[in-house]
């Protein structure tokens, strides 16, 4: 059953674990909508950001929710669905935190006040310690899906950014400093790594220091490192402007290091996704296709 914490709100038909992944999505949409409350003080339709499961048995499922703060939750496969507010999880105020879920159905949020992590969805804490307190921008799982790395930026200055990578061999209360990146300009906002030998990581971002008036010509940028961290190339990202237009890491593939996929999605400033570019590379981000685009808000 759903810990005491979450509410259960609605109950749906799930498909079985063979079935693919993407069909949770349709999944968690049914329980959105079976949840969302009747509200004349909000005019806009809740609708899924992420989709994260526990890896293997897919029994704990979070879908982050874009325009209602907190999670939609499921603890038994998808047959009962439940709201985690975000208060419950120390993330007051920030509405799309990036999470994962770890092999038992623990949980780790990355915010933007430190690490928050969960054995079960009620009590959370923060991570304390050298990664404790900074502002976490995202973190995933590595090929062992028990180990994991977090990207922290923070503001020490005009212009200046302390980028840092951080690993957790399994303990999701411990996290050691793994590098901090030499270009203190670049502002990230994703993270990806190579399954194949662990070596491979990727970062997505912006220039901090924009060039031309008052910064508008920002550089949206693909950071790639060969030997987990320690050097650092910069690749373009066909499209991106890092003011409107800004790359996000969608995934590595697991059997690839080399083949990367790119979302590009352009947005008001401080606003809603306008348009969506899916760009995928065979060759570690030298070069970009295009593989889907849609002009219209999603």
């Amino acid at each position: 059953a759903p810990p005491a914490c979450v509410m259960t709100q609605a109950r749906v038909m799930t498909p079985s674990m063979g079935s693919a992944r993407r069909i949770w999505i349709a999944v968690a949409l049914a329980a959105i909508s079976a949840w969302a409350p009747r509200a004349a003080a909000h005019g806009l339709l809740p609708s899924s950001g992420l989709v994260a499961l526990e890896p293997a048995t897919d029994q704990t499922i979070f879908v982050r929710i874009r325009e209602t703060p907190g999670w939609i939750a499921s603890r038994d496969g998808g047959s009962t669905w439940g709201w985690i507010c975000p208060q419950v999880a120390g993330i007051d105020g920030q509405a799309d935190p990036p999470i994962v879920i770890v092999p038992g159905g623990g949980v780790i949020a990355a915010t933007y006040e430190g690490l928050s992590v969960t054995a079960d969805s009620c009590g959370w804490s923060p991570v304390a310690g050298d990664a404790g307190g900074r502002n976490f921008v995202d973190v995933l799982p590595e090929a062992d899906p028990a180990k994991f790395i977090a990207l922290s930026a923070n503001g020490v200055a005009a212009d200046t950014v302390d980028v840092d990578l951080w690993h957790s061999d399994g303990d999701i209360h411990g996290w050691g400093h793994l590098t901090r990146i030499a270009d203190k300009t670049f502002v990230p906002n994703s993270v990806g790594v190579g399954h194949d030998d662990g070596q491979r990581l990727y970062l997505t971002g912006r220039d901090g220091k924009g060039s031309g008036d008052q910064g508008a010509s920002y550089a949206g940028a693909l950071l790639r490192s060969d030997d987990r961290g320690k050097t650092w190339q910069r690749l373009a990202v066909p499209g991106t402007d890092g003011v409107s237009r800004l790359p996000y890491i969608a995934a590595v593939d697991p059997g690839d290091a080399n083949r990367i996929y790119i979302a590009n999605v352009r947005t008001l400033l401080g606003g809603s996704p306008l348009s969506f570019e899916l760009l995928v590379s065979d060759d570690g981000g030298k070069s970009f296709v295009v593989a889907f685009e849609i002009d219209e808000p999603i």
